[in-house]
């Protein structure tokens, strides 16, 4: 069987998780996505958060190519996101 082909461009991600105490008994997963290749990094509490991320973490001529929000549009939108979350908590 044959490999399927790989784009010529292709990005690492990795994306590592725990679980942190937050007193009385209570606990949330959290989450960090890095950029391998450049060290960029973005934290998360959301699991909706992880795609938006990391298409905000990607260079601006794939995210063109998919027609999304510039960077710092999208990055705003989600650390609001969080935010507007860590209130309510």
């Amino acid at each position: 069987m044959e490999k399927p082909s790989r784009p010529s461009q292709a990005h690492l991600f990795t994306v590592q998780l725990w679980l942190e105490e937050l007193g009385n008994g209570q606990a949330e997963w959290r989450g960090q996505v890095k950029n391998v290749a450049n060290g960029d990094e973005h934290y998360f509490r959301e699991w909706a958060a992880v795609g938006g991320l990391i298409r905000a973490m990607l260079p601006d001529a794939d995210r063109q190519l998919q027609g999304k929000w510039s960077k710092e549009s999208q990055l705003t939108a989600i650390h609001t996101q969080i935010e507007t979350q860590q209130s309510r908590s």
